[in-house]
This record gives C-alpha cells, structure tokens and sequence, in this order.
C-alpha cells in the first residue's frame, strides 16, 4: 500500500508516495520491485530508495508513476 508524502513538508519525500517491498531484481538502470502484491520495474533515476527494518526496501516515487505502475 502507498503512502503519500504531505506537498507542503520540507522533508526532501515531500509529495512522493512511499512503497515497501524488496527487490527482486536489479539491473544498472532500473529495479524489479515487488510491495507483496504488486510487481513493476521501476526505472532508477525516477526513485529514490532507503533501507528498512528488516530487509525491507523503501521506495520513493513520484505520484505518476505509482499510478502507472499501480502502486495507488
């Protein structure tokens, strides 16, 4: 499930939605990214990513692209 960031925070996610999952495959452009439920490729240089607790991938993304890849 996604979360969205608040527009008006100066955090530097501010209006991204959040996504945790993990990996399940990397290539030097882009990420086979899975939340559980849903799996998409997510290009790199639209997503920004942080560790978890867990193993768990955070994963960043700009609202058009959860949409696209059905995130939201």
């Amino acid at each position: 499930m996604a979360f969205q960031h608040a527009l008006d925070s100066d955090s530097e996610f501010a209006g991204l939605f959040e996504v945790a999952g993990q990996v399940i495959r990397k290539t030097a452009k882009a990420i086979l990214f899975s939340d559980g439920t849903r799996e998409a490729w997510l290009p790199l240089s639209k997503i920004k990513t942080q560790e978890g607790r867990g193993g768990v991938l955070i994963v960043y993304m700009p609202k058009w692209l959860a949409q696209k890849q059905k995130f939201v």
